[in-house]
């Protein structure tokens, strides 16, 4: 299993010399507020012309994802130490591409599979004695709720090419991360009043945006939906909506009704089977917990590379006795 973390690691190293060789740019560059500026602002620029990363470097980032899996995996498995090191030391490397990038989804997601399998390999590693809330956990938490919201607003600041760090400044910034961030619920409201089809199903589209594009042979748009929505008196827009709007527009609302009550029985057979020690449980609770999770955004199985990482996880669940 310690080869799989190692091989994350490698191949999110990869990733950001694949990205800084091909724009011919040095991390030297970066320590710099105006180069780093620019250079985000060429990427950033890519971006939002559908220009993409390359298979090389995606393919790259996908390895790392497999990596950030288990390694949230191994952390709640496992005592000895130079595992648990690795396990943490495998979110460098998609930390450090995020903000060269400036793409704020690459770490959520990362963190994301880190939570989602560390939470379902706990509760099988201590079944009933597990509890949601240690101090350890809790100080975890708020180191994260302080590093990861302040390297976004160093990723948002390049984006919108700021060079100079007034308060005002500042206050854009944040306003505009808090939109992103908070902004969703109130986005799905005004939607669900307007704009809601209850018998228009498009099945699929966008909770599963990459499968879809691929047996339709369409186009995906960037960031999943394109219109906007105002959201407030200011005339604050966004387009990020929950995944509820994807499954509403997918499957209509009484198959939504449908699907959530599959999901609640399937999720819990599947605590059920992971308290009686079934390995597999785990990987199947990750699902549903990263699903959860990224609920707030969207759907997660939107890119192919997050299903993909889940299965490459089950063929390396056998490893288990490495620990």
């Amino acid at each position: 299993m310690l080869y799989l973390l190692i091989l994350g690691m490698i191949m999110g190293l990869l990733a950001v010399v694949l990205l800084l060789t091909r724009h011919d740019l040095m991390i030297g560059d970066f320590f710099s507020i105006d180069s780093y500026i620019n250079s985000a602002k060429v990427l950033t620029a890519e971006r939002y012309n559908g220009i993409s990363l390359g298979l090389s470097i995606l393919a790259s980032i996908s390895v790392a994802y497999t990596g950030v899996l288990i390694g949230g995996m191994v952390l709640g498995l496992t005592k000895k130490k130079i595992y648990r090191v690795f396990s943490f030391l495998l979110l460098i490397p998609i930390a450090l591409f995020t903000l060269l990038y400036t793409a704020r989804a690459i770490l959520l997601f990362a963190l994301l599979l880190f939570f989602s399998s560390y939470m379902a390999s706990r509760y099988f590693f201590l079944g009933d004695q597990f509890r949601l809330f240690t101090r350890k956990k809790v100080i975890s938490g708020i180191v994260c709720i302080i590093l990861v919201p302040a390297l976004f607003l160093i990723t948002q600041t390049a984006r919108m090419n700021i060079h100079d760090f007034s308060l005002e400044n500042f206050k854009g910034v944040a306003d505009h991360l808090r939109v992103w961030f908070f902004g969703n619920v109130s986005a799905f409201s005004v939607w669900f009043d307007k704009e809601i089809d209850y018998f228009s199903p498009l099945y699929g589209k966008y909770t599963f945006g990459g499968i879809y594009e691929k047996i339709s042979g369409t186009k995906r748009e960037m960031g999943i939906f394109s219109d906007l929505v105002v959201i407030n008196d200011q005339g604050t827009v966004t387009n990020v909506y929950t995944v509820f709007r994807s499954l509403l527009e997918d499957y209509t609302l009484p198959g939504v009704y449908v699907i959530s009550f599959c999901l609640g029985i399937f999720s819990s057979w599947c605590t059920k089977r992971l308290l009686q020690h079934d390995l597999f449980s785990i990987g199947i609770l990750s699902v549903i917990y990263g699903f959860l999770s990224w609920s707030i955004i969207g759907s997660c199985f939107v890119y192919n590379s997050v299903i993909f990482r889940i299965f490459d996880v089950y063929f390396n669940f056998g490893t288990y006795s490495d620990f």
